[in-house]
């Protein structure tokens, strides 16, 4: 097989460390905060799009579509959550607005497990037989510039964060 199923396979443990890493490059936090404060943007998905770009894949408009269609019904209780522990922070002591931060963050990682299982439901979609090693286009390694950040970003009227979003200033 020309290319492996497993080079594929995707963790949420190692998608969610590579989130907290990525996420505490120079920039990157203050462009997924405008991303989601001004674009209402997905921040995990915007991790996700990059995490898939550094596993060597591009995502293209389908994928991004389901990606987006998965995440809209459950993004809702993420969003609504934060507000309130916005709303909250002035009135809470901090070991209890760190309680509020740390179930934020577990809402954040049921998101990224939920983007991982869509991930898995498009591979096992279109690969139609395990030892092909023809691969669909939304699966083949990119050959150029990653696309699905781009594309989410410019979806978003955004396309000026996608270099600090990639943590390249």
């Amino acid at each position: 097989m020309g290319q492996d199923h497993r080079a594929i396979t995707l963790t949420l443990d190692a998608f969610w460390q590579f989130s907290v890493s990525h996420y505490q490059k120079p920039g990157v936090e203050a462009a997924c905060l405008t991303l989601q404060d001004h674009y209402q943007g997905n921040v995990n998905l915007a991790l996700f799009l990059i995490y898939l770009e550094q596993q060597q894949y591009q995502t293209n408009g389908l994928l991004l579509n389901k990606l987006l269609a998965c995440l809209h019904a459950i993004s809702h209780t993420t969003d609504d959550f934060r507000r309130l522990r916005r709303q909250l922070k002035p009135r809470l002591n901090h070991a209890d607005y760190q309680a509020l931060l740390d179930f934020e963050l577990s809402l954040e990682k049921q998101q990224q497990a939920t983007l991982i299982q869509q991930w898995e439901t498009h591979v096992a979609d279109n690969i139609v037989q395990p030892t092909s090693s023809v691969q669909p286009a939304s699966l083949q390694p990119k050959a150029s510039q990653a696309q699905g950040l781009a594309l989410y970003c410019a979806q978003l009227g955004a396309p000026h964060l996608e270099q600090a979003l990639h943590g390249q200033g």
